[in-house]
C-alpha cells in the first residue's frame, strides 16, 4: 500500500515539509488579522474570505469605494510588515547558537552552518567535537 501511494505521488506534489510550513504560515497569518483593527479585519475578511469586490465591500459597510481600498491596503501592508518581521526573527533565531544541555557545566551547541561544539559554560570556553 505504501509504495503504490508513494509511486503514485507526483514529483510536482508539494513535501510533507513544505506543507507543514505553509499551514504554520496560514496559522500565523491567521493570527495576526486578528491584531488589526476591526474596520481592517471585516474588510480583510469580506475580500480574501468571502471574496467581495471593492464595491460589494462598499455597499456591505457604507464606506466609500476608496476608503475600502485605503483600510485593505494598510491592513495588508501591515500583514506584509509583520510576516516579514517574524521571517527575519526566524532567520536570526535559527542563525543563532542551538544548545542542548547535558549537565550543569557542560552542553553541547551546534552554531548554524558549523561543526559540532562541547561548551565548558562555568569556563566559557569551546571545544570542537570530532567524530
Amino acid at each position: 500500500m505504501w509504495n503504490t501511494e508513494f509511486e503514485s505521488r507526483s514529483s510536482e506534489d508539494p513535501s510533507p515539509a513544505f506543507e507543514m510550513e505553509r499551514k504554520e504560515r496560514i496559522a500565523r497569518l491567521m493570527e495576526l488579522v486578528q491584531e488589526l483593527t476591526p474596520n481592517q479585519r471585516e474588510v480583510v475578511r469580506l475580500r480574501f474570505q468571502n471574496f467581495h469586490s471593492y464595491q460589494e465591500i462598499s455597499d456591505i459597510t457604507k464606506l466609500s469605494v476608496g476608503n475600502v481600498g485605503f483600510i485593505l491596503n494598510a491592513a495588508m501592508r501591515s500583514l506584509r510588515e509583520k510576516m516579514e518581521r517574524d521571517d527575519r526573527e526566524e532567520k536570526n533565531y535559527l542563525s543563532h547558537e542551538i544548545c542542548v544541555g547535558f549537565g550543569p557545566d557542560q552542553r553541547w551547541s551546534l552554531p548554524c552552518h558549523s561543526p559540532l561544539f562541547l561548551c565548558n559554560a562555568s569556563a566559557k570556553s569551546i571545544s570542537p567535537i570530532t567524530f
